[in-house]
């Protein structure tokens, strides 16, 4: 008879443990292949869909003196919409056009490679301004369907 062996104690069994939530996924910040519009110098701000600008501090008063100098990414039409300025002294220049006051730009055409550059002055501060470009939808791309045979032509009346 073979010996019989002592029953081997078992590990108690734990109660099953709560597992920790799982993050949903997170968007990437688009790159600045994504965006249309930058901030290429200065505290202007981007905003999160990348199709608009503020002045420093927007909208709240921008401080004196905060240059930015912005560039246009992809050719569209350059709208403030809002705009509050020092009328003599504070200007943002789009297409060598300064705008003051509260008259900023409105459906101004600019290209690709257009800048649009902030320069207020040491005097007084406004709440600034707030610009979008809209960017028209890309063109469809043509297609072509090949027939796999050449197109012919055959008129219904001879040729004279």
């Amino acid at each position: 008879r073979a010996p019989t062996r002592a029953p081997t104690a078992r590990a108690p069994t734990r109660a099953p443990t709560a597992r920790a939530p799982t993050r949903a996924p997170t968007t990437p910040a688009p790159t600045w292949v994504d965006q249309i519009i930058r901030v290429g110098s200065g505290p202007c701000h981007l905003s999160p869909n990348r199709t608009c600008v503020t002045s420093p501090n927007w909208p709240g008063h921008y401080s004196p003196n905060q240059n930015c100098n912005i560039e246009i990414l992809k050719a569209g039409n350059l709208t403030a919409v809002e705009f509050d300025t020092e009328f003599c002294c504070d200007h943002l220049v789009v297409n060598g056009t300064a705008y003051s006051g509260n008259t900023g730009p409105v459906g101004v055409p600019v290209s690709s490679s257009s800048t649009v550059s902030w320069n207020p002055d040491g005097g007084v501060q406004r709440s600034g301004w707030n610009l979008c470009l809209e960017v028209p939808d890309d063109p469809p791309e043509a297609t072509t369907r090949p027939t796999g045979r050449p197109t012919t032509f055959a008129p219904s009346a001879p040729l004279t």
